[in-house]
């Protein structure tokens, strides 16, 4: 392996280490619920960015699937837990007291002229 590649490969994993621990602070102290997911999900993207990392330094190209079937699995967790947070209303998602009586707002209707 060249240097260059050895080199970028330790930035990389060195960025991706301190990406991950911000991931973990954010899943520990979230405020809501969907914080700790969408922190959850940053933490495997990494997971997959240091695979596809690791896949090219070794030259194995089977690491590469391990990336794309990680992908999909955090696509369809992502999405299951976003179906969560609408249909029981989380715990609190929205931070503002007015909005949070419902997880989708509509548009307030005008008042009649006088």
């Amino acid at each position: 392996m060249s240097d260059l590649l050895t080199i970028s490969s330790w930035i990389a994993g060195v960025l991706m280490a301190l990406g991950t621990l911000l991931g973990i602070f954010r899943i520990a102290r979230g405020p809501g619920l969907a914080d700790r997911i969408i922190a959850l999900d940053l933490v495997g993207t990494i997971a997959i960015g240091a695979s596809a990392i690791f896949a090219i330094s070794t030259g194995e190209p089977v690491y590469l699937l391990m990336c794309v079937v990680l992908g999909l699995l955090l696509f369809v967790g992502t999405v299951a837990a976003g179906y969560y947070l609408l249909t029981t209303k989380g715990d609190n998602m929205m931070h503002d007291p007015k909005l949070s009586s419902s997880p989708i707002q509509s548009a307030p209707t005008p008042k009649a002229r006088s």
